[in-house]
């Protein structure tokens, strides 16, 4: 399994050597870096609440929720994770499953697929504020369209950019994807602060 903690932001993505078996996989992860498998048995163990089976959303988080709604349409996405030693990058959706959930570090929502091989989890207490841009590529010269999740400082927890179409090549957007970004950007006025 990949695991990346970087600014409030929990990535999982697939499994390696795994029996399937997920208390098995999980076990060697802390409590208060899961959000399953080792802070569950920790809970049963102990006696101590590690994770809230009955917990009060917050406002930002029915607002980051909303946002995710809202993007559904957006189809498949890249997301990006940068820290100061490593690029995360991988694909996925908006349209996953998402939920809310509360942890020793704090409330996150989580976008998963039900089978788990893709999870990214937000940590609602982090995020600030979600922008929305179309920007010239770095390389290439053709448009992105980003979404960026971002703090209080303006620094950004996680990108997440409109998926080419894969059989033309960088650039090259679905229609209905780059139509769904421009909506979601008229909603939002390209900046939606959660506060």
């Amino acid at each position: 399994m990949t695991f990346v903690s970087v600014s409030g932001l929990l990535v999982t993505r697939g499994w390696t050597n795994c029996s399937g078996d997920r208390r098995h996989c999980c076990s060697w992860m802390r409590p208060e870096r899961s959000a399953y498998g080792s802070a569950r048995r920790v809970s049963r163990l102990s006696g101590k609440s590690v994770i809230s089976t009955t917990m009060t959303v917050s406002k930002k988080a029915e607002r980051i929720q909303t946002f995710l709604k809202d993007a559904e349409g957006l189809g498949t996405v890249r997301f990006i994770n940068m820290s100061a030693g490593s690029v995360l990058e991988t694909i996925g959706r908006f349209d996953y499953g998402v939920r809310v959930f509360e942890t020793p570090r704090g409330e996150y929502v989580s976008i998963s697929t039900t089978d788990r091989t893709f999870e990214c989890h937000l940590n609602t207490e982090k995020v600030a504020k979600i922008t929305m841009s179309k920007e010239a590529a770095k390389m290439g010269g053709h448009d992105l369209f980003v979404i960026r999740f971002r703090d209080e400082d303006e620094e950004i927890l996680l990108s997440c950019l409109l998926m080419w179409n894969p059989s033309e090549g960088p650039g090259q957007y679905l229609a209905h994807a780059v139509e769904s970004f421009n909506v979601l950007m008229a909603k939002y006025g390209g900046s939606y602060d959660l506060a």
